[in-house]
């Protein structure tokens, strides 16, 4: 699944319910297209304990039946952990999601102790300000400050239990449609400012989503 793009993913969920003949809403225009999105999308080469997606539905359709449904068109290797119920207008989770978990595997040039990698969190997690310049769409550059992005910093296993001088680290951080989030790489930028030393992004894994209450 790390190779499946967000495009494909959205074209394999477009065949799947309509290979399970659920009552799918299509959106107006000249090119309808099924009422599906994904809360956040998955960037490509990361792996996932579990996404959260809408589909919008022209009628009430049982909740187990739904799973069953979708369950038998789907590959047996994209399982489906949970469905519920929602109004029609209730917000979607592109709307409400606020943060998201990850564990990400990244390698120093050398071997780095455990302490120090607990001193190096420590002193990003007391800095209150950690400025990046970003790129926007429309090519103007501004500043922003990651720190405020950056919820809960840790450390899960470090070279010794992994090898090649390589630690995990477990983030929780901002993650809003809005751009308004922090992404993987930008937690090696912040050690690399806060050490002045260079790291390797080796593996990218979300461990959860959060949506706003």
């Amino acid at each position: 699944m790390s190779l499946v793009g967000h495009l494909d993913l959205m074209r394999l969920f477009d065949r799947v319910i309509r290979r399970a003949g659920l009552p799918i809403t299509f959106t107006g225009g000249f090119h309808p297209n099924p009422r599906i999105s994904l809360a956040n999308a998955l960037p490509l080469g990361a792996t996932s304990s579990g996404e959260i997606v809408d589909f919008e539905l022209t009628q009430i359709v049982d909740i187990e039946n739904f799973r069953q449904q979708l369950e038998k068109a789907l590959p047996n290797d994209i399982p489906i952990y949970n469905v519920v119920e929602l109004d029609l207008k209730a917000p979607a989770a592109t709307q409400v999601l606020e943060a998201a978990e990850y564990e990400i595997t990244i390698a120093a040039i050398e071997q780095i102790p455990p302490a120090q990698w607990q001193h190096w969190l420590g002193t990003i997690k007391a800095q209150p300000e950690i400025w990046c310049e970003q790129t926007t769409k429309s090519g103007k550059t501004r500043s922003v400050n990651l720190r405020d992005r950056l919820f809960e910093l840790e450390l899960v296993e470090d070279s010794t239990s992994i090898g090649d001088y390589a630690v995990t680290l477990r983030y929780l951080g901002s993650c809003r449609n809005d751009g308004t989030l922090l992404r993987p790489e930008q937690i090696l930028f912040m050690l690399e400012e806060i050490t002045g030393g260079e790291f390797q992004l080796l593996h990218v894994h979300r461990c959860t989503l959060i949506l706003r209450e």
